[in-house]
């Protein structure tokens, strides 16, 4: 035990007697970086990079319905597809936001909407089929999980397609 002792000294580049300091200030900074990496991310996924780039999601306007925003972007976990649904609903005020993430070897989507006539549970469930998993939530806010990467392009357009068909377009 004393030896594995040393070795995690030697792994953390401290002596034996600083171990304990030396792994919380790693705990800490690692903690840093998490929140340093999610605000990262969500600043890139909402265009906010400082170099003026353009809007980073797609619009799809279709007649009797607020606007569509779509946009896939990969490496994101829920947590921040939902953080970016708020941050889209609160600069757009009124909209359908779907969201869609390949992070390893799941696909996650989310689908937002701030028009009840437009609910974001219904509109989901029939995504979540291409890719390959199930959803549900609630009229404003629902989420789906999947393993099927190829289809997460399908389940966008089968959300467009929902948000037509209670327009009647």
């Amino acid at each position: 035990r004393d030896g594995e002792f040393r070795a995690l000294a030697d792994v953390l580049k401290t002596n034996p007697t600083d171990v304990l300091a030396k792994a919380r200030k790693l705990v800490t900074t690692l903690k840093e970086k998490d929140e340093e990496i999610d605000q990262l991310k969500s600043r890139l996924a909402t265009g906010q990079s400082g170099a003026g780039g353009g809007t980073p999601y797609t619009v799809v306007e279709v007649a009797g319905a607020p606007n569509v925003y779509w946009q896939q972007i990969d490496g994101m976990e829920m947590k921040d597809l939902r953080s970016l649904a708020d941050t889209l609903r609160d600069k757009h005020k009124a909209g359908i936001f779907a969201l869609g993430s390949v992070k390893d070897d799941k696909v996650s989507l989310l689908v937002a909407s701030t028009t009840a006539a437009f609910p974001a549970n219904e509109l989901i469930k029939p995504a979540a089929v291409e890719i390959g998993g199930s959803g549900g939530g609630r009229p404003e806010m629902a989420q789906a999980g999947g393993k099927k990467a190829e289809g997460l392009k399908a389940a966008i357009e089968c959300v467009i397609d929902g948000v037509k068909r209670i327009a009647g377009v």
